[in-house]
């Protein structure tokens, strides 16, 4: 089962309904003009084409509908056909897809398929389309846009510093954490989303997204002149993975902030 071979039987038959409207809508303009002006004499014949044209036009949404109604999309989702097809409609759009079984990532987004509902989600919210090639340019494009939106480095810099700064004044006392030293980057997303209402408008898929942005400028400095230095780690689980705008992949785990003349 395809979509695009669906789709394509329809647009035939969209065609001819299409067509059918012309002609009735057309008699139905002729049929208005003489009818104002007082033309019975010659009504009836674009009334007997109305007439002809209204019944190709049911033939013609009788067909569509039985194209319609023999795509058994259930099958479709349960097959796995949709998510094979998404796939590969992804890589003619260039996206990078991390996941497997019903579950993905196309940075910043998560994608899941329900087949039991015949249901896409992108993040939380039900996508719309249900037709692969256009669910994929849905996400490329809404990914391109993400990344051009408007997007300050110093106010966020300054925001995570302060995280930062506050796990650096906890943990000190331990003497596990000094000033300058590298803490993790899933540790400070604590510090910002300190309540759980904060999380769930400041996911942690937003907040890569955010450390994706800062990474792409790595000469920006912090509101108190600081500069910032994002740092790997062996512990993949510690790890925040990202893309840039060209769809490379990087993995971030750490992060420092020092003074800017350091």
């Amino acid at each position: 089962m395809d979509y695009e071979n669906l789709y394509a039987s329809y647009a035939e038959r969209n065609a001819v309904i299409k067509s059918r409207l012309a002609v009735f809508q057309n008699a139905w303009k002729r049929l208005a003009a003489k009818m104002e002006k007082g033309d019975l004499k010659n009504a009836g014949k674009d009334i007997a084409a109305m007439e002809e044209a209204h019944g190709a036009l049911a033939d013609a949404t009788a067909a569509a509908r039985e194209t319609v109604s023999a795509f058994d999309y259930a099958e479709y989702m349960a097959s796995g056909e949709f998510t094979r097809q998404f796939l590969a409609c992804c890589e003619t759009e260039g996206l990078d897809v991390r996941g497997e079984k019903q579950t993905y990532e196309i940075f910043p987004y998560r994608i899941r398929m329900d087949a039991e509902n015949c249901d896409v989600f992108i993040d939380r919210r039900k996508a719309a389309s249900f037709r692969p090639k256009k669910l994929a340019s849905v996400v490329r494009k809404s990914r391109d846009k993400l990344f051009s939106a408007a997007f300050d480095p110093q106010r966020f810099a300054s925001e995570l510093a302060a995280a930062y700064d506050l796990c650096i004044l906890r943990h000190g006392s331990e003497k596990t954490v000094a000033a300058g030293a590298d803490v993790f980057l899933r540790d400070l997303y604590a510090y910002l989303t300190p309540m759980q209402r904060f999380r769930q408008e400041y996911t942690r898929q937003t907040y890569a997204f955010d450390l994706a942005r800062l990474f792409m400028v790595p000469d920006a400095v912090t509101a108190d002149d600081r500069r910032y230095q994002f740092g790997p780690s062996r512990y993949s689980s510690k790890s925040i993975r990202i893309t840039d705008r060209e769809g490379n992949e990087h993995f971030l785990a750490t992060i420092r902030f020092f003074a800017n003349e350091e």
